[in-house]
């Protein structure tokens, strides 16, 4: 009964894998990055970590791009290496956490402090309509620990976008509010 179960269960998932090859949503996954490894890169620079920024209570968003102005990770003061990934980014989509960038964290370090300076004017489209983000307000900032981080290799600031934005009428404000997942 068991191979009976299992013989099934083998064909089923080759049976899913086949399916869909060719889906929109798989080709404009494939033009994105690769998927991320699980945990931090190693480089010459030290361990490579991604810094990815992600929308929450999006209700009625069809667009939410932000601009990146600068990414700034340091250690006791001292600026390490960091490489921006976009200057601007969509988070409009629920089940995606664009990239930001990368930073680099030597050997030996316990602790950094990240710094993410939205600058300038976004975009938005809700219900087909679209609009103008202010964002150039002050910057992201949170601490985080390096053996917290090397568990998945990022940390993933998620803007609660409904207590965010404020209706300016106009335009829209950004007053930054949410979470760090790392």
């Amino acid at each position: 009964m068991k191979k009976i179960m299992l013989s099934t269960c083998v064909c089923a998932a080759l049976a899913l894998t086949a399916c869909g090859g060719d889906s929109d949503r798989l080709d404009s996954v494939q033009d994105e990055q690769p998927p991320a490894p699980s945990g931090p890169v190693q480089t010459e620079d030290g361990q490579r970590f991604e810094l990815r920024l992600r929308g929450s209570s999006m209700e009625g968003y069809d667009k939410l791009e932000l601009p990146i102005g600068a990414v700034r990770v340091t250690v006791d003061g001292k600026p390490l290496k960091v490489e921006l990934a976009k200057d601007r980014v969509d988070v409009a989509a629920a089940d995606h956490a664009p990239l930001v960038a990368y930073f680099y964290v030597p050997e030996g370090v316990e602790r950094v402090r990240v710094s993410l300076q939205l600058d300038g004017l976004g975009g938005y489209s809700k219900a087909g309509a679209p609009g103008y983000i202010d964002a150039a307000v002050a910057p992201m900032t949170f601490e985080a620990p390096v053996h917290e981080l090397a568990l998945r290799g990022r940390a993933v600031v998620q803007l609660d976008v409904a207590r965010s934005l404020v209706d300016l009428g106009s335009h829209h404000l950004l007053l930054p509010n949410g979470v760090v997942n790392y």
